[in-house]
């Protein structure tokens, strides 16, 4: 059937899974599989990275409590609590979602009452100054 070749499974697909399965088999997926080890993350140290990514956005910025969705829709409804930059532009969210997804490199964030709200549950904290920077340089870019 033409869908089932669609859907066949390739190569690296086979490779990313077995890679994944066998850090469970050996029991250390905790620390080797990303999304355990960010579902982990503290509340405090989310608030305080939140807060240097709002500071990057000036008075643009504040610290929101918010909701990380769990899973590409195998968990639907199910989140965990976090804590977010939003950043609020006169230009409106989606100008500033624009420049940030332009940015070098991109930063995705997410719109939610008219503000993006950037979430470090789901950086990591080695690139947290390239957020910031991009807040910056995003602020800067829709704005003209």
């Amino acid at each position: 059937h033409p869908l089932a070749r669609a859907l066949r499974v390739d190569k690296l697909t086979i490779a990313a899974l077995n890679a994944t399965l066998l850090q469970y088999a050996l029991g250390r997926h905790d620390s080797e599989v990303p999304v355990w080890e960010m579902l982990r993350r503290e509340p405090g140290t989310l608030r305080r990275r939140s807060r240097r990514w709002a500071r990057a956005a000036g008075e643009a910025g504040s610290v929101v409590a918010a909701t990380t969705m769990v899973g590409g829709g195998s968990l639907p409804g199910q989140g965990v609590p976090t804590w977010c930059a939003a950043i609020r532009h006169p230009g409106g969210p989606d100008a500033l979602s624009r420049a940030l997804r332009q940015n070098d490199p991109p930063v995705i964030g997410r719109i939610e009452n008219d503000a993006v709200l950037l979430d470090p549950r789901t950086v990591d904290p080695v690139d947290d100054r390239a957020v910031e920077a991009a807040v910056t340089h995003a602020l800067s870019v829709a704005i003209r």
